[in-house]
């Protein structure tokens, strides 16, 4: 009877073990790794011909980003791919939709569902989900439709405008360095200001 009970649940641990689906770290964009160098990401997206330079893809490198326009199939989306670099690391990807205007907006909201799926399939169910208004969205900040949470990422969807079409955005970026970033900015801005009483 003791040998069977064990038997049974081990049999039951199994089988847990084996539904149980294994969901990504977001702390790539295909294996290479937040804090990688603009270089080395820049190769690994040569390597996969997303930079090959032909007339219909438009893209822009600069000291920090790079920008894949319209071309980067993410299902059967076509996006803007924009990485990101602060002090030549990599730590922040992000993917926008298609604009459309105000009385499109069930569209943007078709496409940031459409992403949701896809990256729930890559790094598990979202942790909380938003249905934004038309009034809730500007161009000044991203309307969250879903979030996820992570010990050292932040991975969220949402809805902007420019210029008044809309657009679906899926962020992922590491905390560290954007923190980085954004102190480097402050301290730059103060010391900027510090020095700025000499030009008068």
């Amino acid at each position: 009877m003791k040998k069977t009970i064990i038997f049974t649940l081990s049999l039951m641990i199994g089988v847990c073990m084996c539904l149980a689906e294994e969901y990504e770290t977001p702390d790539n964009f295909k294996g290479i790794k937040f804090g990688s160098s603009k270089e080395v990401l820049h190769n690994k997206l040569k390597e996969d011909k997303l930079l090959r330079g032909h007339q219909d893809i438009d893209y822009f490198i600069r000291k920090e980003f790079i920008q894949i326009e319209n071309f980067f199939k993410i299902g059967d989306l076509s996006v803007t791919v924009i990485f990101y670099f602060y002090e030549d690391k990599f730590y922040q990807f992000e993917f926008q939709t298609k604009l459309y205007a105000a009385d499109k907006l069930s569209l943007v909201k078709k496409d940031a569902n459409y992403l949701a799926d896809i990256f729930k399939n890559k790094y598990g169910p979202w942790k909380s989900k938003f249905d934004p208004s038309i009034i809730d969205i500007s161009s000044d900040a991203v309307s969250f439709t879903h979030k996820w949470l992570f010990p050292k990422q932040t991975v969220f969807i949402g809805l902007t405008e420019y210029e008044f079409e809309y657009y679906a955005i899926a962020r992922v970026y590491d905390d560290d360095i954007r923190k980085d970033k954004i102190e480097g900015i402050k301290s730059k801005s103060k010391s900027s200001a510090k020095d700025a009483v000499d030009d008068f």
